[in-house]
């Protein structure tokens, strides 16, 4: 074996040392999550009562990628290869959460692994990548992301994106042309990109990072790259914006829908960018959901301190940051990853954990090599602060893991750190979730005790009417069931479930054999815009019942 290869093989070997490193650093911090139950956010409606992702089949995938089966199949959001991999799960686990919560775990387990390898060949320095890979592995807000199945998206969208950059990356440092090799490199780049997107709209700012990295990494300064590379990403990026924007005008909902003019997002973008700083440099007291902010005034305080704040950044970016190409590639891409997250195009819940996934990738490698810096000068007190801080991170994301062992113990949290604040009704939902997760755990006596806690301080609260209407059900008391059901129906104008409101309504007439009170509710859900069952199906139950009239 010559030296070569000999320096080949240990550095093959090594890598393999620091992959089986990082497998355990996450199996450690986030393999809690295989014990976690499904939660009551957003995990029935993409899984457990989601009849897309129950047929495994040419038909079924097939009705997963087509983009009008979205409005059909009342599904707020398009994005099918997310799906894709819940019909995968429910074929394998069927509805056994352990299966999706080990496929969540594997996609971190992979993301922390492509981390590494994207920043060690973009930089050529293995302490940098791997410490960088370690604070994105072990950094609180990822606790959500792994712990929660219907955060999937968030995985697959990060999994995508990091293949599509190393992709890319090869294909520009090609340098022989007729390299058939270099068109692969650049198809399979925007194959990923594509994948990316269709998981989550969080991999927009793709192109952007790609600029990013010409320019800082590789010291590009002519222009005729940029055109002819991106032109096909930023086609990509731009249809499925364009697309999701068309998309959420007509259903209401789903990752573009602008409820904010442009007056509030500038007063609003500052406090956030803070927000978010924070969150990266002292992620503690965090939350499942937040108030959500926003000033009404350039003179409050926050809004100066947020302005001062971006005024130092500012600072310290032209200082400090530009003149250092790791730290510069991680800055830009924790800001051009946080774009969605803007708000610069509204969306419907303004600030969350989940939202920095992506950025935290640049965040590891932003403060890393701020540790390597003052490692050159202070290498013991550099190498303690940074082990120090890694641990500290991990316990604080396995304590968080614990919290979302299933919905009772991720409600009580939320109520923990966001308990009711008297006249911000925002700050009654954990009240409200926590009710419904105590109703579906058996626990009617805790359920009804925080339903009703809410309906005593705002009585038109329109999910704790539903859930008190499930309790009235469960107890067989329909009647005072259904005038809850039309007490939150006269509440909601715009919510999606209307149909299912209108049809459970019917069921509880048949029920009480008032059949010509059920046909009026049948024939109200199929006036809603997105009928939960097809007019064919709501028109043979009416058929059915007209029939039992006559009979009688």
């Amino acid at each position: 074996m010559t030296k070569a290869q000999r320096s080949s093989w240990k550095s093959h070997i090594s890598n393999e040392l620091i992959f089986l490193l990082l497998f355990i650093i996450v199996v450690s911090v986030h393999g809690i999550s295989l014990r976690d139950h499904f939660v009551n956010w957003d995990d029935e409606m993409m899984i457990i009562n989601n009849p897309r992702i129950m047929n495994l089949s040419l038909d079924g995938i097939l009705h997963i990628l087509d983009p009008h089966t979205v409005f059909t199949d009342r599904f707020s959001e398009y994005y099918p290869i997310r799906d894709l991999s819940y019909m995968i799960d429910y074929f394998i686990w069927g509805l056994d959460p352990l299966g999706y919560h080990l496929t969540n775990l594997l996609f971190e387990i992979a993301n922390v692994i492509l981390v590494f390898i994207l920043f060690q060949r973009l930089f050529n320095d293995r302490a940098l990548s791997l410490l960088s890979a370690m604070i994105f592995a072990v950094h609180p807000l990822t606790a959500g992301v792994v712990s929660w199945v219907s955060c999937r998206k968030d995985l697959m969208a990060m999994t995508f994106y990091l293949i599509a950059f190393i992709y890319f990356m090869e294909f520009y440092r090609s340098n022989k042309e007729s390299d058939k090799r270099k068109i692969k490199y650049f198809i399979l780049s925007n194959i990923m990109f594509l994948f990316a997107l269709l998981s989550k709209a969080s991999a927009l700012p793709f192109p952007g990072v790609l600029v990013a990295y010409m320019f800082i990494v590789e010291d590009e300064r002519h222009l005729k790259p940029y055109i002819l590379y991106l032109i096909l990403p930023a086609t990509l990026m731009m249809t499925y914006a364009l697309g999701s924007y068309s998309y959420s005008s007509y259903f209401g909902t789903g990752t573009f829908k602008q409820t904010y003019g442009w007056d509030w997002f500038f007063m609003f973008f500052p406090e956030l960018f803070v927000i978010y700083t924070v969150r990266f440099l002292f992620p503690f007291n965090l939350a499942p959901l937040y108030i959500e902010p926003g000033n009404s005034s350039l003179l409050e305080p926050l809004f100066l301190i947020s302005i001062l704040f971006i005024i130092l950044i500012v600072y310290l970016f032209f200082k400090y940051i530009r003149k250092d190409k790791a730290l510069f590639f991680g800055f830009a891409w924790i800001i051009l990853n946080m774009v969605p997250a803007s708000n610069i195009i509204s969306i419907q819940i303004k600030t969350a954990d989940r939202f920095t996934y992506i950025a935290l990738a640049g965040f590891g490698l932003f403060l890393s090599r701020i540790f390597q810096i003052v490692a050159y000068k202070l290498k013991g007190i550099s190498f303690s602060t940074a082990a120090i801080s890694i641990a500290s991170l991990a316990v604080i994301s396995f304590m968080l893991n614990l919290t979302w062992y299933n919905g009772v113990t991720l409600w009580k949290r939320e109520i923990q750190t966001r308990p009711y604040i008297p006249g911000v009704m925002e700050t009654l939902w954990g009240y409200a979730m926590l009710g419904q997760a105590y109703r579906q755990e058996g626990d009617y006596h805790n359920a009804l005790k925080y339903t009703q806690f809410v309906l005593s301080i705002n009585p038109d609260y329109y999910p704790s009417l539903k859930e008190m209407a499930d309790i009235y059900v469960h107890e067989g008391r329909y009647e005072q069931a259904i005038n809850m059901y039309k007490q939150a129906l006269k509440v909601d104008n715009m919510d999606i479930y209307r149909s299912s409101d209108y049809i459970i309504i019917a069921q509880l007439y048949e029920k009480m054999h008032k059949y010509k009170e059920a046909i009026q509710a049948y024939e109200m859900a199929k006036k809603e815009p997105h009928p939960a069952y097809n007019d064919k199906g709501l028109d043979a139950r009416i058929k059915k019942l007209k029939d039992l009239i006559n009979e009688e």
